[in-house]
């Protein structure tokens, strides 16, 4: 079975300083990680460059077995459509579309049939207790809300790759677990590979495996769920 994701001796700097140093890791199909650590850490970091979003000065990351470094702008940004989701702390919702529309949305753009669009909008909104919500615009949602519809959007579209940067830092700690849950659900029935990057113990003991980053560097430390 090829990998899902495989990162080696990755480093990336900004001025002097190495906010990623020589970081070494291989997931799974099916298998969910979380990335801990403080803010500045580097977390975000290695999250966009294994999403193709920036390029490591050193070392290689292979995405379901693509080298991302031999592929051109075009090629990646296609990878990114059709093979990842990813969720932002800043939500990236479209402030004139619906929590639905936005849902349908991230389908259209990824290319699922339409026939498939209400179905999975459906069951997506659902998914994060937000089905009551479905006709109101972002501004009308809070925080929150807004988060779990940017989930959803990710979710509907069923990537095989989830990259999700702080995806609870808005909400409540019940709700946080409801939707680390979700996304650890989501990976079992879909095969898909899971990363969250954290800084919310809470989320990094339901995962397979967490990874402590400090100082640019990996630690493995034991995961719960198997």
């Amino acid at each position: 079975m090829t990998a899902a994701v495989e990162v080696a001796d990755v480093w990336r700097s900004f001025g002097k300083v190495n906010v990623l140093a020589g970081v070494t890791l291989t997931t799974e199909p099916g298998q969910v990680v979380a990335v801990y650590g403080r803010s500045g850490s580097g977390k975000t970091t290695l999250v966009n460059l294994v999403g193709g979003l920036d390029h490591p000065d050193r070392g290689s990351i292979r995405v379901a077995g693509v080298d991302l470094a031999t592929r051109s702008p075009a090629a990646l940004s296609e990878l990114r459509r059709t093979h990842m989701g990813f969720v932002f702390q800043s939500y990236g919702l479209l402030a004139h579309l619906s929590a639905w529309d936005n849902v349908e949305f991230g389908q259209r753009l990824a290319g699922v049939p339409r026939r498939e669009w209400r179905e999975r909008t459906a069951a997506a909104l659902d998914g994060v207790g937000l089905a009551a919500r479905a006709k109101h615009w972002p501004a009308e949602l809070s925080g929150g809300e807004r988060q779990r519809v940017a989930i959803a959007r990710v979710l509907a579209v069923r990537p095989k790759l989830v990259l999700a940067d702080e995806p609870t830092g808005a909400l409540d700690h019940v709700t946080s677990l409801v939707i680390t849950d979700l996304l650890v659900g989501y990976a079992r029935e879909y095969g898909a590979s899971v990363w969250i990057a954290t800084h919310d113990a809470g989320v990094a003991e339901r995962v397979d495996q967490v990874y402590r980053i400090t100082e640019g560097r990996l630690t493995p430390e034991a995961g719960v769920r198997t």
